[in-house]
């Protein structure tokens, strides 16, 4: 990469170092690092407007692309095609908490005047869960058709995925006849996983999409919600009434929020790893973390049972329905 950084987009390279989890090439001034495109250019080339656009509107920490010396957003590499991405390091100030922060965000780029094509989720929950469900279960129908380590191991763990899955689809199809609705669920600039993203020294343009706020919410939630420790809760309370004192949860807005903790995402997610495990020592480590994470499931479905109730909030003023088996 070196060599493709110098050559192509001719940059003084001085140093290298890691950020947040990513292998960066530095110079005096910016730190540049590169993201492989194969099979995803319309993708990236939406999140990379959407990185543009907050750099221009003063997010300085964003990494943003750049042109190589031919003047293209793009260079290939070893038979692959790459696009650039330049971060002037800009690190968090404490004026605002976190959710506050959070909230501030999604209402500056509520008014990004663009839909993106390939990379807003916005209205698309439904069909996006139900496309996931049918993609795993054919997944680990070919698994164990296979005689794979893995497949016969997570049969009963699936099973109860797809049940979760269902009931959040179910929730959110409910959901969408909502008409409490508000300024606040306007769509806007969000993180795939948001994971104290706004906290970190650099935004990653790969982990923007274009949705409803509260999926960011939701995502922060959901990681405090799986942690075994017992003041989880109470930061979940400070966080969703920091963000509120600048973005108010519609009623809409709270349903959309309890659909998206219902479906079973972060399981999805280590899932995820399947296809790229290739020995049994990697099976392995997968079934160990996937046992870690029923464990923490077991603590996060007595949280969520209980969310409306720790949150204050009147479901039955409000008129908020959940279901049977999370009804307390």
């Amino acid at each position: 990469m070196y060599e493709l950084l110098v050559t192509d987009y001719a940059l003084d390279i001085r140093d290298t170092t890691s950020i947040t989890g990513r292998h960066c090439f530095c110079d005096e001034q910016y730190a540049y690092f590169t993201i492989c495109i194969e099979n995803k250019e319309a993708i990236f080339a939406e999140q990379a407007i959407l990185a543009s656009f907050l750099k221009e509107n003063g997010c300085r920490g964003t990494a943003w692309p750049i042109r190589n010396v031919e003047g293209e957003w793009y260079s290939v590499y070893k038979g692959k095609r790459y696009f650039v991405c330049c971060a002037e390091i800009e690190y968090f100030s404490d004026d605002y908490s976190e959710g506050e922060l959070l909230a501030h965000f999604h209402k500056q780029f509520s008014h990004y005047p663009y839909e993106p094509q390939n990379i807003s989720c916005y209205g698309e929950w439904r069909m996006l869960w139900e496309n996931k469900l049918g993609h795993f279960e054919s997944e680990l129908a070919n698994l164990a058709r296979s005689g794979d380590y893995c497949a016969s191991r997570l049969m009963d763990v699936f099973s109860y995925l797809i049940g979760l899955g269902e009931n959040a689809i179910q929730y959110v199809r409910e959901s969408e006849e909502e008409q409490r609705f508000g300024e606040t669920d306007q769509a806007t600039i969000v993180f795939e996983r948001y994971q104290n993203q706004l906290l970190q020294p650099v935004i990653w343009p790969d982990e923007l999409l274009y949705d409803h706020p509260v999926r960011d919410v939701a995502e922060w939630v959901r990681g405090k919600l799986l942690e075994q420790n017992e003041g989880a809760e109470i930061e979940v309370v400070e966080f969703l009434r920091d963000y509120q004192t600048v973005s108010p949860l519609s009623v809409f807005g709270w349903r959309l929020l309890y659909a998206r903790l219902m479906f079973p995402a972060h399981f999805f997610d280590l899932l995820e790893e399947l296809p790229g495990l290739q020995s049994e020592e990697d099976e392995i480590r997968f079934m160990e973390k996937m046992s870690v994470l029923c464990r923490k499931q077991k603590i996060y479905e007595q949280r969520l049972k209980s969310f409306f109730e720790i949150m204050e909030v009147d479901v039955h003023a409000w008129q908020i329905p959940r279901p049977e088996w999370l009804a307390t």
